[in-house]
């Protein structure tokens, strides 16, 4: 638990992340390709420590044949430590986010601790199309109130009244992708780290 972050952390600000594994590869090519298959959320400082809230975590004391995991709340430089990453801060009229939005941010995040990943809305996403290919809306009815990695990212900044990139015919982040919130017009890269092959 010795690592540091090697950038300026605020919270709210919105972590893309690759990784080294099928599922992360498969995701990085439907996407365009593009190369971040995990959206995250930079949290508050816990006992000194920055946070960094994720989907679909599995803890290392966690069973491999356990649920495919939760929203957590967790170290962020330990989980960051051995990904690639960029981190995107929002701004609009050179405005970073305000006390009152880094705060329904958080909460909505903390309003989705412990919820299990959405397996069979990604499937069904997967399915029929990304929504990057103009498949206009992509929600499954039975799981409405539980979120995918970038919807969840998506429907935190709608809490706070920001809607990161605007839809043909749909404003709801319902099946977001990372390549549609790296291409907000209003989030601007502050760090990026590519691990050494």
């Amino acid at each position: 638990m010795n690592t540091r972050l090697p950038f300026k952390v605020e919270s709210g600000d919105i972590v893309l992340v690759g990784e080294r594994s099928f599922q992360s590869w498969l995701l990085r090519i439907l996407h365009g390709p593009f190369p971040y298959s995990h959206g995250c959320l930079m949290g508050e400082k816990v006992n000194g420590r920055q946070t960094i809230y994720t989907a679909a975590y599995r803890g290392p004391g966690d069973p491999i044949l356990a649920k495919f995991g939760l929203y957590r709340q967790i170290d962020a430089a330990d989980y960051l430590k051995d990904r690639n990453y960029v981190v995107c801060r929002y701004k609009q009229n050179s405005q970073n986010l305000s006390r009152a939005q880094k705060q329904e941010i958080i909460e909505w995040c903390k309003s989705q601790l412990g919820e299990k990943y959405p397996i069979k809305k990604v499937l069904k996403y997967l399915g029929i199309g990304l929504k990057g290919y103009g498949v206009p809306e992509v929600i499954h009815k039975e799981l409405t109130d539980r979120e995918h990695c970038f919807e969840g990212v998506a429907k935190a900044y709608l809490r706070a009244g920001i809607v990161l990139n605007e839809r043909a015919k749909n404003a709801d982040p319902s099946g977001y992708d990372g390549k549609e919130i790296y291409l907000s017009p209003n989030l601007v890269d502050i760090f990026t780290k590519t691990r050494a092959a």
